[in-house]
């Protein structure tokens, strides 16, 4: 237990609840307050556990290709972190992520444990920044190549302005989040010999072609976990929609729930996903019903996926080694 009581320390020295949770009871209360609530009970008809039971399958396959790129980053150049470290680094990351704080909070915590298993804090931090850049450029990517399913269902030249737009201002906006707005780790690299070190682990990085290759696979592998995860409990719902239709929207809605805005992406993912299942016809209430379902199979999956790390002594006495085998 003792990763799961140093996961909540570092949870707890950087929450800050009262405005995001705000933010978070107030977009749902909005949308609440717009739907037609005899129509969102009976949309609650649509909701099935063998659904959930897939979707969680997929998440948890997400999660593994999490897994593994974060142990590749680590590991660039060495050898000194196994799969089952990484998988405690990520889970901790997940829950304060999903649970509690966001996914600013989400980067400090896999940052503080991995220097705790003994990774070097420059290292830390710059294969943090690298992972969430991945993430960012798997979904910029997916939404790129899902651009053009815009043109063709909707001939409004608004859209084919303001959503790359949309997507530009997020993908700065979370950079910027990310790299300048947590002083604490700023503060960590402010002498030039850490920045010059941060640089040195990018470049080795961008040179090692197989590595990076492998870490674009992984990256686009798990969007598309979730995306599928996605596309299964939008069907449960009797919305017909294809999964290459449902693709134009997604990545543009996974990037905005991304925004370190609210508490665990609660309230923004559900205005993203009632905005942009909107563009594709699906009504308020289904929609918004999709974004729950999301969120909890989301935090069911995270938590079972965790499950063996507290449960399977081996496994336990590996994962507070820190190192591998």
């Amino acid at each position: 237990m003792r990763f799961i009581r140093e996961s909540l320390v570092i949870i707890m020295k950087n929450i800050k609840l009262p405005v995001r949770l705000i933010i978070s009871a107030l977009i749902i209360a909005v949308l609440i307050q717009r739907m037609n609530k005899d129509v969102f009970i009976e949309t609650l008809s649509s909701i099935h556990l063998s659904t959930w039971a897939l979707a969680i399958a997929l998440l948890m396959a997400q999660i593994a290709a999490l897994t593994l790129r974060w142990a590749d980053l680590l590991n660039l150049g060495q050898h000194k972190i196994s799969y089952f470290s990484s998988l405690r680094m990520n889970i901790a990351s997940l829950l304060a992520n999903t649970l509690l704080i966001t996914s600013i909070g989400g980067l400090v915590v896999k940052v503080g444990l991995a220097v705790q298993a003994g990774v070097p804090v420059i290292r830390g931090i710059s294969a943090a920044v690298t992972d969430r850049l991945m993430t960012l450029a798997a979904l910029v990517a997916l939404a790129a190549l899902a651009m053009p399913g815009f043109s063709q269902l909707y001939h409004n030249h608004q859209l084919n302005i303001y959503i790359p737009a949309i997507i530009s201002a997020v993908v700065a906006v979370f950079a910027f989040a990310v790299i300048f707005l947590r002083r604490n780790i700023m503060a960590m690299i402010s002498s030039s010999s850490k920045i010059e070190a941060c640089l040195s682990y990018l470049k080795d990085m961008a040179t090692d072609l197989p590595l990076m290759g492998r870490v674009l696979v992984i990256s686009l592998a798990a969007q598309i976990f979730y995306f599928i995860a996605v596309f299964f409990i939008v069907h449960s719902t009797g919305i017909n929609i294809s999964f290459s239709t449902l693709l134009i929207v997604l990545p543009v809605i996974t990037l905005i729930a991304s925004l370190p805005l609210s508490i665990g992406g609660w309230g923004i993912r559900e205005g993203a996903f009632v905005y942009g299942l909107g563009l594709l016809g699906v009504p308020m209430e289904t929609a918004f019903l999709i974004s729950i379902q999301i969120g909890l199979v989301s935090i069911l999956a995270i938590i079972i996926a965790g499950i063996p790390a507290v449960l399977s002594p081996g496994l336990r006495q590996s994962l507070l080694g820190g190192q591998a085998s």
